[in-house]
């Protein structure tokens, strides 16, 4: 999960090696279920053989939802969707960068609903949210510099411990003052790519 993950093209390598190092867990690809149908025949057979379930969150655009459940049976994969057509609020929370970081980055950190719940491995490191982790193309989209250090992300090949990996994963780091952590409710839309959906007071 994390941006699409069928966008990736190495997804059925990497079904493979996750199953391969967690022999026994649950393992899920989340996705917004656009390129289901466009995979090849390979893709099922492997979901199938590395025992891969598909979860799709719901949005409010046109896809085929009968066709991608029929194919998930034919194939045996356990599928399941988000939300309904029925239930579904048109809707979704906004979260606004302060591109200035004049943001307390311990009181950023205490009410963050990422860290720890959003951990991201981006080029083998560890960064405890998507958005640390993905800013560099935020930057070079809106031509902007909001700074990754080194003290930001934990590199797994450098690292001693899992003890070092959790001890990172437990305190605020400097991106940290970046987020308001203040979200507003706002009709679902599909991005037009503008700087003011992401910072705040920004046209």
């Amino acid at each position: 999960m994390g941006g699409e993950p069928l966008l990736n093209n190495e997804i059925i390598m990497l079904m493979s090696a996750a199953r391969n190092f967690f022999p026994k867990c649950k393992i899920q690809i989340v996705t917004n279920g656009t390129l289901l149908l466009k995979q090849d025949a390979m893709f099922w057979q492997e979901c199938g053989k590395n025992r891969i379930e598909i979860f799709i969150s719901y949005y409010p655009v046109n896809l085929d939802y009968d066709a991608i459940i029929t194919t998930a049976k034919k194939h045996g994969i356990k599928l399941s969707l988000g939300k309904t057509n029925e239930i579904i609020k048109r809707e979704m929370i906004k979260y606004e960068l302060d591109i200035d970081g004049a943001q307390d980055y311990n009181e950023s950190f205490k009410k963050c609903g990422a860290a720890n719940s959003c951990t991201t491995l981006r080029e083998g490191k560890i960064y405890q949210c998507p958005t640390s982790a993905h800013i560099g193309i935020f930057n070079k989209y809106f031509n902007q510099n909001l700074v990754i250090s080194e003290k930001d992300y934990i590199d797994i090949y450098k690292t001693g411990s899992m003890n070092d990996i959790f001890e990172f994963l437990r305190n605020p780091v400097p991106f940290c003052r970046y987020c308001t952590n203040k979200g507003t409710v706002e009709e679902w839309r599909v991005s037009k790519k503008e700087i003011s959906e992401w910072v705040r007071g920004r046209a």
